[in-house]
């Protein structure tokens, strides 16, 4: 494992989700049938969680490289006045940032469960299905309101103290990151703020033609 994802300080977090789902597997009372779903879906989470670590080692490598390149010249350079972009990054950092937001939805799926779609036919149980019993895809919820509401739900049909827990924990995520990722569509997408590319350079472009414009408004002013 530690082969497969590289710099074991850089992957700390993939191995400490994995040490944590198996602790809670080891005191679940499972069936054998459901000792070995476990095992296949933890470790259809692991590649998940790998591709995760990969893609955003990479990203990092990406932005840290084009930034470099930036600088030097090699990728962006300045000539009469206009900027002529020689090394396009966006082809590159889209498929990488795709790359990890489809690796961690799958992710996702496999921890907590997908909604239920007649049209799709049964989908397999996710681990926490697998360790309780129910469906905790609502943990993906965009609206707070229906988290809220399946919560209950849940609550009800599960009542003590380690589920109770379990939604203060997911509530906690609600205020982090769970919400940003399952509504990712590309509006934060890195490329923006990456130096040297297109819509960075587009943004400058915009912000130079607003500052030209403000100031003929100061020069019209002052000459009424």
């Amino acid at each position: 494992m530690l082969k497969r994802l590289g710099d074991v300080e850089d992957s700390v977090w993939v191995f400490r989700i994995l040490i944590q789902l198996n602790q809670l597997s080891a005191g679940a009372p499972l069936s054998p049938e459901n000792r070995a779903a476990f095992e296949s879906a933890l470790q259809q989470l692991f590649t998940c969680l790998r591709e995760c670590n990969d893609a955003r080692r990479e990203l990092g490598r990406l932005i840290k490289q084009h930034i470099e390149d930036v600088r030097e010249g090699r990728s962006v350079v300045v000539s009469n006045g206009h900027i002529e972009v020689l090394e396009d990054i966006e082809p590159v950092l889209n498929r990488t940032t795709n790359s990890f937001f489809v690796a961690a939805r799958t992710a996702l799926y496999h921890l907590f469960g997908q909604k239920t779609d007649p049209s799709k036919g049964p989908h397999a149980r996710s681990l926490t299905e697998i360790l309780c019993g129910y469906n905790l895809s609502f943990a993906q919820s965009k609206k707070d309101a229906t988290f809220e509401q399946e919560a209950a739900k849940f609550l009800l049909a599960k009542p003590g103290w380690a589920a109770n827990h379990l939604i203060d924990v997911l509530r906690s995520d609600r205020t982090t990151w769970s919400p940003g990722l399952a509504g990712y569509s590309g509006h934060d997408h890195p490329r923006h703020n990456v130096p040297g590319s297109k819509d960075a350079l587009s943004r400058q472009r915009g912000q130079g033609c607003d500052r030209t414009s403000q100031v003929k408004r100061d020069r019209d002013k002052s000459i009424c």
